[in-house]
Parts: C-alpha cells; sequence; structure tokens
C-alpha cells in the first residue's frame, strides 16, 4: 500500500509545535494575573515548581534511554511517540482534575498548572519532534469525538463544578485553568487517543522494509509479535491490503463472530470465509528466503 504523501508527516508536530509558541506567550499573561489576584509566596513557588520539574526531567530521561535500547526501530519510535503524546496528554489533564478538589488552595492549583504548562518545552523535543508520522486511518473521527468531549466537560464543569461558597478572584482562577488547559491541551490527548486506537505509520517506514528484504535479509519478522517467521510461525497474506502477518497474529485479530481481518498496517479489510486463518496464502516468498 503507498505511502500518503510526504507533507502529511510533518504535519502534526509542527501543528503542536505552533500550539506552543503560542501557550509561550498566554503562559507569561497567566502568571502575572495569578500572582496580582491570588496571594502566592513566591519562592516557595519557585523552590517547588523547580523541584518537581528537575525530577519529572530525570524520570523522562531514564524512560527515554529505555525505550532507546529497544533493538527494533518502528516500534521504538512508536514508543517513544506514545509515551511524549501520553505525558502531554496528563499534563492537560491533571490541573482540571485538581481544580474542583483543592479550589480553596491558590497555591497547588498555580503550582500544578505551572510545572504542567512548563513540561511541554521538555518533551516536545525530547519524544516528538526527531520523529515524522501520520495517521493509519485519517478519516477516523477519534479526535474529533477527543476533542468535543474535552470541551463539554469543561463547559459543564464551569457552569456546574464550583458551587457558591468561592471568591469571585477564585473563580475566576479556576475557569482559566480549566479552559486554558482545554484550548492548548486537548489536541495532545486526541492525539494520543487516536495513536493508540488507529495507529500511525512512521515516514519512510514502507521504504525501509523494502530495502530489508533487498539486501537479503534471513530472518524476516511479523511485524505485530516481532517474532521470527519459520516453518512454525507460518507467514500469511492478508490479500485486502498485501501485508504480512504471522499465523498466529492473524488468529488473534481475527474476530470470533466475524468473518474478516482489520490489516494492522493500514486498517484494509481482509475476507476469512469460515473464519479459518488457514484459507489465507502463505507467503511463499519469505518461507524461501528461510529455508
Amino acid at each position: 500500500m503507498p505511502q500518503p504523501p510526504s507533507s502529511n508527516f510533518a504535519m502534526n508536530k509542527y501543528f503542536m509545535v505552533f500550539l506552543q509558541t503560542i501557550n509561550f506567550f498566554f503562559t507569561g499573561y497567566f502568571l502575572y494575573y495569578s500572582f496580582k489576584t491570588v496571594r502566592v509566596t513566591n519562592w516557595n513557588y519557585v523552590i517547588v515548581c523547580s523541584i518537581a520539574i528537575f525530577v519529572t526531567f530525570v524520570l523522562l530521561c531514564i524512560r527515554k534511554w529505555k525505550i532507546s535500547s529497544m533493538e527494533v526501530p518502528g516500534k521504538r519510535d512508536r514508543k517513544l511517540l506514545k509515551t511524549g503524546y501520553g505525558m502531554l496528554a496528563l499534563c492537560g489533564i491533571i490541573p482540571q482534575f485538581l481544580v474542583l478538589p483543592y479550589k480553596g488552595n491558590p497555591m497547588i492549583l498555580l503550582c500544578t498548572a505551572t510545572i504542567c504548562n512548563l513540561l511541554p518545552y521538555i518533551l516536545l523535543p525530547m519524544f516528538v519532534l526527531k520523529h515524522s508520522y501520520t495517521g493509519r486511518h485519517p478519516k477516523s473521527c477519534i479526535k474529533t469525538f477527543t476533542l468535543a468531549l474535552h470541551y463539554l466537560t469543561a463547559g459543564i464543569t464551569t457552569i456546574f463544578g464550583f458551587g457558591r461558597n468561592i471568591t469571585k478572584e477564585e473563580f475566576d482562577m479556576m475557569k482559566s485553568i480549566i479552559w486554558f488547559f482545554t484550548i492548548f491541551f486537548s489536541c495532545y490527548s486526541a492525539e494520543f487517543i487516536s495513536m493508540m486506537i488507529d495507529g500511525i505509520w512512521l515516514e519512510g517506514e514502507e521504504e525501509e522494509e523494502e530495502e530489508d528484504l533487498e539486501i537479503g535479509s534471513t530472518n524476516p519478522k511479523c511485524n505485530v509479535c516481532t517474532q521470527e517467521f519459520s516453518s512454525q510461525i507460518i507467514p500469511r497474506f492478508l490479500v485486502g491490503c498485501g501485508h504480512t502477518i504471522c499465523h498466529g497474529c492473524a488468529e488473534t485479530l481475527l474476530k470470533l463472530d466475524r468473518e474478516y481481518i482489520l490489516c494492522p498496517f493500514c486498517r484494509e479489510q481482509t475476507n476469512v470465509p469460515g473464519g479459518v486463518v488457514e484459507v489465507l496464502p502463505k507467503n511463499f516468498a519469505i518461507l524461501e528466503m528461510i529455508h
């Protein structure tokens, strides 16, 4: 299956950079407004935020080192992207969850909002910007649904969640936190959910697989479970798209009450009459290469 146009691969990550650039200017205004309206001891605030960001940075470095030691490049790059977007999504969700239980403690809210707002400047270059990718299922509505759910939750919380026993300054601060992180961070959640459900396509991925076959690799692997093909791990063609997976993965992907498999790489459908994987043709090119 041919790849999408090369311009599609950089679109997502550069949009995130653009959004974070705009966020940088709003951050300054947010901090100025918070210090002006809420009594916070400046040194306590700086110390708490600095320690939290430093500890998180160390943990992220350890996590990246562990992922980078993986031998399979495609699996490694996907893991880095999912880790980065997962952490970015948490940076947007955590401050909003803390608004209600800590609405009477502006110090906790302000520290949390600041930490989560600064971490993307570490996460984006560490996990995201080095990789060009696009979704495998561009017509999916997962992103739209996730964004709509974010904004709906923010609206309901703003209208019904705070109660009446708070001052106007506290209400303004909590409202600002909810909508600030909804506007600037909901896209990270949408991207992460889309990655987990629809999968991603790394730029040059198909070309790299073709190059591996051309140089005569004698140990081709299933790109789903990473097991080497053999007389026991049989390569099966998905006739709907031409991709190859092993017999065991084909059985796992086959729906129990249906007679088709959705390709894990391009989401194309392959019919399996009778629900028996053995009807899928073997990839004899790979079998000959092995033997």
